[in-house]
């Protein structure tokens, strides 16, 4: 990510592994929803816009046709930022950026449910907590894995740590499966979601 002319291919590649398929599942998803469930054309157009155009993410993140596209949407407005974010890294170091990353993350996460009532139904969602600026923590992480990844052969792990490295994350992603479940079964307060989401 050396100029504008990377970020430009960068872009380019993405958009096309994630828009075709992301597009006829809209299509696809939107026509049968229509044909099972009586409801008015012009609400599912509007539905369907707002999700094709990826807006949905900052109006309704849940689209009524096929309620997993919010997480494409999400990751397509990622796939916006990763660039600038690149070059803050470039300009700034990764340890500002991270900082600032967390902050904002936390206290999308901490904020949300204060502003907004969760009418989703769905324990697992919240539209601001689950924005992307609630879940923006989620990919600067998975920046720096695949970061290090690309680095592996400078940074010099024995085979050793790289089993370390494996059940630190199996361990990190039970913790947060075992954190969610007493949440849900409320043996913990719901506030502390915010802390443990990136796991």
């Amino acid at each position: 990510m050396d100029g504008i002319a990377d970020g430009l291919k960068f872009y380019k590649h993405r958009s096309a592994r994630l828009l075709p398929l992301f597009l006829i599942n809209a299509v696809i998803a939107g026509l049968l929803f229509y044909y099972l469930h009586p409801v008015r054309a012009s609400f599912l157009i509007k539905q369907w816009l707002l999700v094709v155009s990826c807006f949905s993410a900052f109006y309704n993140i849940q689209p009524v046709f096929n309620f997993a596209l919010w997480t494409l949407v999400i990751e397509i407005w990622f796939s916006i930022l990763f660039v600038p974010l690149c070059f803050l890294i470039q300009r700034y170091g990764l340890a500002k950026v991270t900082i600032t990353v967390f902050v904002l993350a936390l206290t999308t996460r901490i904020i949300g449910p204060q502003l907004c009532q969760n009418l989703s139904g769905n324990p697992y969602f919240h539209p601001i907590s689950d924005s992307i600026f609630g879940r923006l923590d989620d990919f600067l992480v998975g920046m720096v894995v695949a970061g290090s990844y690309a680095k592996r052969q400078t940074l010099k792990f024995s085979s050793r740590s790289g089993w370390g490295f494996v059940l630190l994350g199996i361990l990190l992603a039970w913790i947060g499966m075992a954190l969610w479940d007493a949440t849900l079964c409320l043996k913990i307060s719901g506030w502390f979601e915010a802390f443990y989401n990136v796991f």
